[in-house]
C-alpha cells in the first residue's frame, strides 16, 4: 500500500483512485506524484492549494534530467492542480514547459490512401513472378486484415488455420504483445477476402499450421510483408520517408484506431464508453495507450480530441471561488 508524507497525500491518493476508476493505469503518474508528495513534505508545506511558487519550484529542470521526464512531471502536476480545483482547493495550474521533440510520428492514412494502397498491393502481387518463398499470395489479404482489425503484424503472421472462423467472421489472436488472447470480429468484406485467400492457398488451410503460409510451406514473416508493403506504397504514389519516418506497416494499426475513433465521434457515441472498448479491442493494458492515438492525430481529427477531453467533466461539481 502506498503511503504519503505531506498534506497532499490523501488528495493524491484520491486523484489516483479516480483516474484508475475511469480506466487509466496511471502507474507512472503515481510514481511522479509520490515524488511530489516527498518534495512538499521536505518543503514543509502546511496547507493544501498549489501556489505559483510551489509549482515553479517543482517544475525547475534538474541536473541531468531529460526534457521528456521534466515534461511528464509538470504534466502530472497540472492534472493534480485541476483536480484540486474541482474538489474545492483553489490551486495554481502551471503552464507546461516547451514540448520536447518526439521522433515518433505515425503516418495516418487517409481513406483515399488506404484504397489506393490496397489496389496497389493487389496489382504488384499479381505481377509478381516469384512463386516460391514469397508472400505475394498473402500480402493483399494481410493488408486488408491489418487495416480492418488493427492487429499487429506479428500477431497476424502467427494466426493458425484453427484461429480463423470464416462462418462466424472472427479471428483469434493468441500470440499477442501483452500475452492476452483477443477474439476480433471481421467485416463482411474482410471475410470475403479471407475466404478468397483460403480457397486459393496452394497448400490448403491446416488447423495446426500458420494460416498465412508461403508456397514453400513456411510461415509469412514481418520482413517479407514489409517488402510488399513498400512496393505497394510506390505503386500507390504514397511517399516513403527514410530513417524511420514511414509510412510503416504498423501505421495501418494506428490508422485503424484513428478511423475507428472518428467514426464513433461522427455517430455521436460517448467516448467514455467507446475508448475502453477500443482499448480492449486493440489489446492495450490501459486507456493511456489508446488515448495516445487521439493526441498524436489531433491535427487530423481535432473533433476526436475535443470529444475525449469531455470524458467525466462534471464528476466533480464546480466550486464557487
Amino acid at each position: 500500500m502506498v503511503t504519503y508524507e505531506s498534506v497532499y497525500g490523501p488528495h493524491i491518493a484520491r486523484f489516483v483512485a479516480f483516474k484508475r476508476g475511469v480506466g487509466y493505469r496511471f502507474d507512472h503518474a503515481e510514481s511522479s506524484l509520490r515524488q511530489f508528495d516527498r518534495f512538499c513534505a521536505e518543503r514543509g508545506e502546511e496547507s493544501v492549494g498549489i501556489t505559483p511558487e510551489l509549482a515553479e519550484a517543482w517544475g525547475r529542470k534538474r541536473a541531468n534530467e531529460s526534457d521528456p521526464t521534466r515534461y511528464a512531471r509538470v504534466h502530472f502536476l497540472i492534472q493534480l492542480s485541476s483536480f484540486l480545483n474541482d474538489v474545492g482547493y483553489p490551486s495554481y495550474v502551471p503552464r507546461p514547459p516547451a514540448r520536447y521533440s518526439s521522433t515518433f510520428v505515425p503516418h495516418i492514412f487517409s481513406h483515399d490512401e488506404v484504397s489506393r494502397l490496397i489496389i496497389a498491393v493487389d496489382e504488384v502481387c499479381a505481377e509478381g513472378r516469384t512463386l516460391m518463398s514469397t508472400c505475394k499470395d498473402i500480402a493483399p489479404t494481410m493488408v486488408r486484415l491489418l487495416y480492418g482489425t488493427g492487429a499487429r503484424i506479428g500477431e497476424a503472421c502467427a494466426i493458425t488455420g484453427s484461429d480463423v472462423d470464416l462462418e462466424r467472421g472472427t479471428v483469434l489472436l493468441r500470440w499477442t504483445k501483452n500475452g492476452q488472447e483477443r477474439l476480433l470480429p471481421m467485416s463482411v468484406s474482410l471475410v470475403v477476402a479471407m475466404e478468397r485467400y483460403a480457397s486459393r492457398c496452394p497448400l490448403g488451410i491446416d488447423s495446426g499450421r500458420p494460416f498465412f503460409r508461403r508456397r514453400d510451406g513456411g510461415g509469412c514473416t514481418n520482413e517479407a510483408m514489409y517488402d510488399w508493403f513498400r512496393k505497394g506504397l510506390r505503386r500507390a504514389g504514397i511517399p516513403h520517408v527514410g530513417g524511420g519516418g514511414g509510412p510503416r506497416l504498423h501505421d495501418l494499426r494506428h490508422t485503424f484506431a484513428v478511423h475507428s475513433l472518428a467514426r464513433m465521434a461522427e455517430e455521436g457515441l460517448d467516448l467514455y464508453f467507446s475508448l475502453p472498448i477500443l482499448s480492449t479491442y486493440l489489446g492495450h493494458q490501459s486507456l493511456e495507450a489508446t488515448d495516445a492515438y487521439v493526441r498524436l492525430t489531433s491535427e487530423m481529427y481535432p473533433s476526436i480530441t475535443d470529444a475525449s477531453s469531455k470524458i467525466c467533466p462534471y464528476v466533480f461539481p464546480e466550486v464557487g471561488r
